[in-house]
């Protein structure tokens, strides 16, 4: 996948993360300046990774699961409820 300002391809994980950061972000009514600050980044960065434009780092996709009250899990797809996972003492741990 390449972007339409003719920057470098994109992976399609990344373009994933962007569409569901953005669903969650209309879920919640919250904005990307609000989003952004909650993240550290800039209000264009966040809009760039929405759109396409860069990749998440693993930084910022913790931050980002975070602050949209979801998991990592849910951000690059692997599950579609966005649920926060939720992880006590005494939970078993499959392996």
């Amino acid at each position: 996948m390449t972007t339409d300002e003719g920057s470098a391809p994109i992976s399609e994980l990344d373009a994933e993360i962007g569409r569901r950061v953005h669903q969650a972000l209309w879920d919640q009514r919250m904005t990307q300046a609000v989003f952004a600050a909650q993240v550290g980044m800039s209000q264009s960065s966040v809009a760039k990774r929405l759109r396409g434009y860069h990749g998440w780092g693993a930084a910022h996709l913790i931050r980002a699961a975070e602050a949209l009250h979801t998991s990592v899990a849910y951000l690059v797809g692997e599950t579609d409820d966005s649920a926060p996972l939720r992880i006590t003492p005494d939970a078993p741990i499959d392996v």
